[in-house]
């Protein structure tokens, strides 16, 4: 288990080439082996249950996988559809779209109406989040400068409003994979790169509140901008 340590925030040079030499990493191509692409077809496709189709290679929210577009279950409401599928990992999720939205929400639930609903409450947390996005954004701020510390707890990232295979995932691609918490102004400073490291931190300051929350400024209260 990694502690990542409370150090005072760098400096905004070191931390722009910092976040570039990591984002420079992201962009390089990672093809599946051909062992792999055997698997895929062949247990990965058995691994999905009876119905599975060909799989399709996709990428969202850092979660690389291949979905069966076939292999699809639609919910009691009419309002949201499953696809079966399965990541570079060898997991099995659902692919879960709400109607209308182009975005999907990873579930690793084994049925997929367990799926629809923690699809429901991810929503509704992303709501939530969106609403609170000024304080969050003023959080950011404050802990980058170094007006407030906090600590970020991996249960944060989880009890956020995004998916945990996402989660899970960033974190590896950040070579984070192994940490229990970090420092808040590391993850602020994250957060320039990755919008949705706001969700982690509304969850780390809720967690802290009152310490480490301050007082709201001058129209910073209120429903916040969407997240785009």
């Amino acid at each position: 288990m990694t502690d990542i340590g409370l150090t005072p925030p760098p400096q905004p040079a070191l931390a722009a080439t910092l976040f570039h030499n990591q984002t420079r990493a992201l962009e390089k191509p990672r093809q599946p082996a051909k062992t792999l692409q055997r698997w895929l077809h062949t247990e990965g496709s058995a691994l999905l249950g009876p119905g599975s189709g060909a799989l399709r290679r996709d990428r969202a929210d850092w979660v690389e996988m291949w979905v069966d577009w076939s292999h699809e279950a639609s919910s009691a409401c009419g309002r949201m559809t499953a696809y079966r599928a399965i990541t570079r990992r060898g997991r099995p999720i659902w692919y879960v779209f709400r109607t209308g939205k182009r975005k999907g929400y990873h579930s690793a639930a084994a049925i997929p109406e367990a799926a629809f609903a923690e699809t429901l409450r991810a929503t509704q947390g992303r709501r939530d989040t969106r609403a609170d996005w000024k304080t969050i954004r003023a959080f950011a701020r404050d802990l980058r400068l170094g007006r407030v510390r906090a600590t970020v707890l991996r249960e944060d990232a989880y009890a956020s409003a995004l998916c945990p295979e996402g989660v899970d995932r960033f974190l590896e691609a950040m070579r984070l994979a192994h940490f229990t918490h970090a420092p808040g102004w590391l993850m602020a400073w994250l957060m320039l790169i990755e919008p949705q490291i706001g969700f982690v931190l509304r969850a780390t300051l809720h967690r802290t509140r009152p310490e480490t929350a301050l007082p709201p400024r001058p129209g910073e209260t209120g429903p916040g901008q969407s997240l785009g």
